[in-house]
């Protein structure tokens, strides 16, 4: 599909100007396909709601002077019509190497709207799935029905009755095509458009996807342009955005006091700080535009990942020289060249595996990220380095012999091993017991609320009234040169 192959590309010059990039398909969907890929997802999108759901958008023809003997068949179904072990799915999915337009479409012969009249069964009790394409430039798609309001500056609407529940819905553009007593085909029986050049129909696509009346004013601004497994995710950032702005206040007024602590462990907790609040900055912007436009600005989501995984490293950087009883224990940092090494390689295998499941993840599977492999190799290295924060944290534990220090390395141990075991539990627990339609929400409030609270005890502990116990941040930290490695 064009469009894919687009967005594809538009990742790879992405990869080039900032290290990775992200693939969002939003409610509006636009790009372009050509008949000799046989069928492919067009996109899909979350409705649910009484305010009704609608689908509305215009498919042209790129050569609008080609005499198009038959014309493709735009799918919009939901996923009982489509997901649930259907031949049109496995066609999509390249799963049959020689697809059948008359066995892939029998579903929807017997219970939808036929684009050519004589072939309907049900007349217009029929469900409305189906719709030729593409259409003249500039007019109505002529297999519109006349009974369903057309979205103004759009050649084809759908009205969507989604039901109770909350519900997938999908559209997909295939060769297939209706015989009728005007051509070669036996009548109302589903064929194939030939392949080759001559053939070849090419279209551009461009369709949105609502939660709501588009032909009405009052519009909620946190459902209208959202597929449901994103809805609520907006409020979220507004939430983790004021807790960190008001975190980040306090620690700016602390370290900007007379007095202040001046030391390397704060100014890397500082470096956590503001990676986490641009990166949560960044994706709330993204899906403060996207509430306008359907679209949002994916370069910001971009960044937003990037500076994401740039706060989680630093913090993890921060744990380990913490574990070692860095100024707890002792002021001297110990095998100070293998530690960055080790977390230098993490950060690139991190990186590495980041760009990976950007550029292979396709949302349209309805799986999260950490479902995949590399996600879930991403979700190992975290567990590994929990258990190098463990021994590195043992051996300071049994160096030292100051009691209220030992129940800090403890209550230490306890609060962040919660924080390194906390995700991978919840995605095992996500991928088995969660429904596709909230797995992307519940991950990222999860994801979020590990990261602010993190944030918020290492604040705490570092606060000068109560790390004056355990810490020596006020003794000078001499220069790296002077620092003893032992190996």
């Amino acid at each position: 599909m064009e469009g894919v192959s687009s967005r594809r590309r538009s990742v790879v010059a992405w990869l080039l100007l900032f290290g990775f990039a992200r693939v969002v398909d939003g409610m509006h969907s636009s790009g372009k396909w050509s008949s000799l890929r046989f069928a492919d997802e067009v996109t899909q999108f979350g409705f649910a709601g009484s305010s009704g759901q609608w689908m509305y958008g215009n498919v042209t023809n790129l050569n609008p002077k080609q005499f198009l003997a038959h014309q493709l068949t735009l799918v919009f179904a939901n996923e009982d019509y489509y997901r649930k072990g259907t031949a049109l799915y496995e066609a999509v999915k390249g799963n049959v190497k020689k697809p059948n337009c008359s066995a892939i479409m029998e579903p929807f012969s017997r219970v939808a709207r036929m684009p050519v009249d004589e072939c309907d069964r049900d007349g217009p009790n029929a469900t409305d799935f189906l719709r030729y394409v593409p259409c003249k430039e500039d007019a109505t798609c002529p297999t519109q029905p006349h009974n369903v309001t057309l979205v103004t500056a759009s050649q084809l609407t759908f009205s969507v009755d989604a039901g109770a529940w909350p519900s997938n819905w999908y559209v997909i553009l295939i060769a297939c095509s209706l015989g009728t007593n005007y051509t070669n085909w036996r009548p109302c029986q589903w064929e194939r458009i030939s392949l080759g050049s001559r053939y070849q129909i090419d279209v551009e696509y461009d369709m949105w996807l609502v939660n709501g009346n588009p032909f009405g004013p009052n519009r909620d601004y946190f459902t209208y342009q959202f597929s449901f497994e994103t809805q609520g995710i907006l409020q979220m950032y507004i939430a983790f955005l004021f807790a960190l702005t008001l975190l980040a206040i306090i620690h700016v007024c602390q370290r900007t006091r007379k007095g202040a602590q001046q030391h390397t462990l704060i100014h890397l907790y500082s470096t956590c700080l503001a990676c986490t609040w641009v990166s949560v900055f960044f994706e709330f912007v993204h899906y403060m535009v996207y509430g306008q436009n359907g679209k949002g600005v994916p370069v910001l989501l971009t960044l937003g990942d990037f500076f994401s995984g740039a706060g989680q490293s630093f913090l993890m950087l921060l744990l380990l020289l913490i574990a070692k009883g860095w100024t707890i224990t002792t002021t001297i940092l110990t095998r100070k060249r293998a530690l960055f090494l080790i977390w230098g390689v993490y950060v690139f295998l991190y990186l590495i595996l980041l760009i990976i499941v950007t550029v292979q993840h396709d949302d349209l599977t309805g799986k999260i990220p950490y479902e995949t492999v590399p996600g879930g190799i991403i979700l190992a290295l975290r567990c590994v380095f929990w258990f190098w924060f463990l021994y590195e944290l043992r051996v300071s534990y049994l160096q030292e012999n100051v009691q209220k220090k030992l129940v800090f390395y403890r209550l230490f141990s306890l609060l962040y091993s919660i924080w390194f075991l906390c995700l991978p539990i919840a995605i095992a627990i996500i991928s088995g017991a969660v429904s596709s339609m909230y797995k992307f929400k519940v991950t990222v409030g999860v994801l979020l609320s590990l990261n602010v609270l993190s944030l918020v005890v290492m604040a705490s502990l570092l606060w000068p009234s109560r790390s004056k116990y355990y810490f020596k941040l006020t003794t000078p930290v001499p220069d790296q040169k002077k620092l003893v490695e032992k190996i």
